[in-house]
Formats: structure tokens, C-alpha cells, sequence
């Protein structure tokens, strides 16, 4: 059946008397073979513009009562905004908009016998309404889920939500998700909204259960060590990686023998970060990736397919120190939380980490005087970076903590990308081998790949603006990507 909204004016109006000047409607919504009544269906009313200063609300949801019927009657419509359009209509079978469009050419009026006649049958189910594609082979629990429908809604607009064993994890057709059970109840809602009233006019449910075998799961430990030494007391952060996309899969605190145990995990590749809380050490101890790495972007990632007990970590001992120096900063993100700042001296040796608080302020006390670089933290998000220097002249200083690469627009660089605008591939002007980068504006890493025959695509990507990195002979340019589906 076609989408058709049906234009027509009313000519017969009965005249009512109501003791004020007003409008009123009234029909039934039937099935359009056998002419049967639809009871509890939405029935729409927008009314023009014009009547604003005299109507409190333009646009009405109705509930067809069991035998069809529904009735709306507006009051205190006066001569000068006559005639007056009044738009009525319900969806179809199909989602397509039915109804008519009634001009009032007289007010204290009323239009009877508005019938709208509609198809009423069940959709044929859709197939495969929720798709799954694991898009990283080493990571099997790691996985694309994609809204599946052909059917086109012209008058409606669309939502999604996602919710993974209870709780919602994303909106949109499609999202990822990292699954650490075998057994996994995913649950997609359509939310179908009319696009002229803003008012829901249905919700579509669908749920599946996903299982994954237990051989895909496994054991990841290892010990913390200082000098050769096992620590005795500190917090594990297991991360993992697949693909492009990095994120906390759990927590735990260890304490005898510096031994961290992560049991039942499933497939993929997996780091740990260290941080040690044991009072008696006599140097601040920097929070330590696996690999010895300060830094979450030169960590070591290690594949697990089997059980793993090798994950071992040699923590990164800073420096005691006094003197009369302090450093009070800020990050310059938003959000702002989350964030760990490594100060370092002008030789790059670390001395010690605060973590910023949940408005992203940090201080640094008790600091000789000196040069110092800071430089960020945070798991999947590039380093933010500042300076400071300090002398008996300068003893506090305040830092602000912004991006590490200066931002340059496309034509100011060796690079050329096309389209910009883009919404599925972007070209260059040259073929890049080096990997690149792609940040979201709050500084977060959301791809990483390699150009193919001098094109990467991004309609994984939802719109925005995005930090595109790139870097050749040592150099990297960073060029604003905006992104258009």
C-alpha cells in the first residue's frame, strides 16, 4: 500500500452549541476489509499553526476507545484564525501515515464521521532482527550488533536502545559489545516516533540469547614485581583490546606474593595496569602497564586463548623528593575524571602521579625546583601535555593540560584527505603506511587501521567531529575529520 495522506475539506459540519466558540472532531479507525473497528489504536491531531496564541497544545494523541471511535473538541477559537486546517491520521500496517486534512471554515462547529480506513494485519516477522559479526576474529565474545529491517518509515523517526543481560549499553542500529558470560540476553527496542507530533507511536521488542562455549574462556594472572622483588599490595585493572576499541573488563586487589588472577575471561588481548598501594615502599611507585610501560599506548597486549599465568609486571619506582615547589593544574577535557598525571623531569625520569580529581584538578607539592613535563593517563585516550618550571622566584605554578599535537587544517599540511565532509571512505593524496588514528573531540582514540590502496573507512563511525593523526618522517599532523551520514 502506497504512504498517501489524503487531502480533502469537510463540507458537511453539524452545528453544536458548546457555550464557547470552538472546533471538535470525531470519527472511527476500521480495518480497511470487513470494515471492523480497531480499538486502542493512536490516532494523531495536529492543528495549524495559526490557533498558537489561543490553543495550549497544537498537537494530540488520541486512543481509539472499543468500538473505534475517538473524539477531540478545541475550545476558545476565535473568527480571526478561521478557516483553521486541522490535520488527522494514524499509521498502517505498514507504517505509512493515513488520515485526512479538515479546514474549519466557521468555528462553534463540529466534523463528525472522520473515518479512517486502514490495513490491520500482523507484519510478517522479520528475519534475523538483530545481526551479529564478530569484528575481530581474536576476540569471538567481541561483537557488532546491527538492527536488521528493510521496512521503510517515512513518517517516522527511528530510535534504538540496547540493553546486554539487563542493563542498556547503547542507542543507535548498531553497537558493540564486549560479552565476559556465556550465557547473554540481548534485547533491541524500536522506538517509533511521529515525526510532526513528537509523540511515540509504537515500540517494537526484540530478544535473543547468546552463549558462547566455555572453551572460550580462560585464566590471565601473573605477579607485580619491584627489583626482582613480588609487591604485597595493589590494585589490577584488566584491559582489553579488539580492534580499535579499548576497554575495562575488570578489577581486582592483590596481596600476597604480588600474584593478580583473573579467572574465566574470554578470548581476546588483554593488558594489565598496576597500581601499587603499599605504604611501606620508600619511592612513589608509577602506575605500571604490562610490558613496564607508563603508558597505555606501549603497553604489551597479550593474545589469550589458553590459560595464562606469564603476565608479568616490573612496576616503574619514581622519586622521593622536598623542597618548597608546587603544581596545581587542570585537564582540559571534557569529561574531565578518570585521569592519572605522571610528572616527569626535563630528562623525562618520573618522579611521581597524582590522579585528577572528578572536576579534573590535580596538585604536586613538595617539588625541588626545576623543569618538569606532565603528561596524562587515561586507558584509551591520548596523553594530554603541559610544562612548568619552578625557582625561588616562581615556586607554584598552574598548569593546564591540552592535547600533545598542535592541530593543523588539511591544507596546512603534506596531507590531503577527501571527502571532508566523509561518510563512508576517505581518500589521501598519498599512500600512508604508518597506522592512523582517529580521536573523538573528548580526546577518546575510536579507530585505529591502516590505509588500503589509499583509503580508510569510516561509516563505523557515528556523526561528528573527530582529530584525524597521522604520522610521516616523524612528524605528526592532525587534521579536523568531519563525519556526515
Amino acid at each position: 500500500m502506497k504512504a498517501l495522506l489524503i487531502l480533502f475539506t469537510i463540507l458537511a459540519i453539524t452545528t453544536y452549541s458548546f457555550g464557547q466558540k470552538g472546533v471538535g472532531l470525531s470519527g472511527k479507525i476500521v480495518s480497511d476489509i470487513g470494515m471492523f473497528p480497531i480499538a486502542g489504536k493512536k490516532v494523531f491531531v495536529v492543528i495549524d499553526a495559526s490557533a498558537a496564541p489561543y490553543v495550549a497544545n497544537l498537537n494530540h494523541e488520541l486512543i481509539t476507545q472499543p468500538d473505534g471511535s475517538y473524539f477531540l473538541y478545541i475550545s476558545n477559537i476565535p473568527d480571526t484564525i478561521i478557516p483553521l486546517d486541522i490535520m488527522v491520521y494514524t499509521f498502517d500496517c505498514e507504517y505509512n501515515r493515513n488520515g485526512f486534512l479538515v479546514t474549519f471554515y466557521e468555528n462553534d462547529v463540529f466534523a463528525n464521521d472522520i473515518n479512517i480506513n486502514i490495513c490491520n494485519m500482523s507484519l510478517m516477522p522479520i528475519h534475523n532482527p538483530v545481526v551479529y559479526l564478530p569484528p575481530d576474529n581474536s576476540c569471538p565474545t567481541y561483537q557488532l550488533l546491527e538492527a536488521n529491517d528493510s521496512l521503510s518509515k517515512r513518517y517516522l523517526i527511528e530510535d534504538f536502545e540496547w540493553k546486554v543481560n539487563g542493563s542498556i549499553v547503547s542507542s543507535g542500529s548498531s553497537c558493540t559489545s564486549f560479552f565476559v558470560e556465556e550465557n547473554n540476553e540481548v534485547e533491541l527496542s524500536r522506538i517509533f516516533t511521529d515525526s510532526l507530533t513528537g509523540f511515540v507511536y509504537d515500540t517494537v521488542s526484540f530478544s535473543k540469547n547468546l552463549i558462547f562455549p566455555d572453551t572460550m574462556f580462560h585464566i590471565f594472572g601473573g605477579n607485580v614485581m619491584l627489583d626482582d622483588i613480588p609487591t604485597t599490595t595493589g590494585t589490577a585493572i584488566l584491559l582489553a583490546n579488539a580492534g580499535s576499541n579499548y576497554f575495562v573488563v575488570d578489577t581486582m586487589q592483590f596481596q600476597q606474593y604480588g600474584y593478580f588472577y583473573f579467572n574465566h575471561i574470554p578470548c581476546c588481548q588483554y593488558s594489565v595496569k598496576i597500581t601499587e598501594s603499599d605504604q611501606s615502599l620508600s619511592a612513589p611507585m608509577i602506575p605500571t602497564y604490562m610490558g613496564d610501560e607508563a603508558h597505555w599506548t606501549s603497553a604489551t597486549f597479550i593474545s589469550v586463548a589458553n590459560d595464562v599465568f606469564s603476565g608479568n609486571i616490573n612496576l616503574i619506582e619514581g622519586e622521593s623528593t622536598t623542597g618548597n615547589g608546587q603544581i596545581n593544574g587542570q585537564v582540559a577535557m571534557s569529561p574531565s575524571d578518570g585521569y592519572d598525571i605522571i610528572l616527569y623531569t626535563s630528562t623525562m625520569t618520573p618522579v611521581n602521579y597524582v590522579s585528577a580529581d572528578i572536576f579534573g584538578g590535580f596538585r604536586f607539592e613538595g617539588l625541588p625546583f626545576g623543569s618538569y613535563m606532565l603528561l596524562s593517563e587515561k586507558f584509551g585516550c591520548l596523553s594530554l601535555v603541559g610544562y612548568a618550571t619552578l625557582s625561588s622566584t616562581n615556586p607554584d605554578a598552574n598548569v593546564v593540560l591540552l592535547t600533545a599535537t598542535a592541530l593543523a587544517e588539511a591544507d596546512e599540511t603534506e596531507i590531503a584527505i577527501f571527502p571532508n565532509p566523509a561518510s563512508d571512505y576517505i581518500h589521501f593524496g598519498a599512500d600512508i603506511d604508518n597506522s592512523i588514528k582517529i580521536v573523538s573531540t573528548d580526546g577518546i582514540l575510536v579507530k585505529e587501521g591502516i590505509a588500503t590502496n589509499e583509503q580508510l573507512f569510516v561509516g563505523d563511525l557515528p556523526s561528528g567531529m573527530y582529530f584525524l593523526q597521522v604520522t610521516i618522517n616523524n612528524q605528526t599532523s592532525t587534521i579536523k575529520l568531519m563525519i556526515v551520514h
